[in-house]
């Protein structure tokens, strides 16, 4: 959150063009083909870096404490989501 805040702080506002654009690992609210693969990759964030994965609405929670005001999801690049972050 505290990275997040400090690029709010560093970009211009949304109507100038700012915003940060975030690739990661999307975990998907519903089973499908690639779920155990997220799930994977929420275990080896537990085990490695004491992180975890995300689904939209935890990166949304998060949005909104940095202090960002809308954002958009692009899934795609298998189960890794593309974040447009506006401030």
């Amino acid at each position: 959150m505290k990275i997040l805040a400090h690029c709010k702080k560093a970009i211009p506002s949304r109507e100038a063009g700012g915003k940060v654009i975030i690739i990661d690992v999307v975990i998907s609210s519903t089973s499908g083909p690639l779920l155990e693969a997220e799930l994977l990759m929420d275990v080896g964030m537990i085990l490695i870096g004491k992180g975890q994965q995300r689904d939209e609405n935890k990166w949304c929670d998060l949005f909104k404490k940095a202090g960002f005001s809308d954002y958009k999801t692009v899934k795609k690049l298998g189960i890794r989501g593309i974040f447009e972050v506006y401030p």
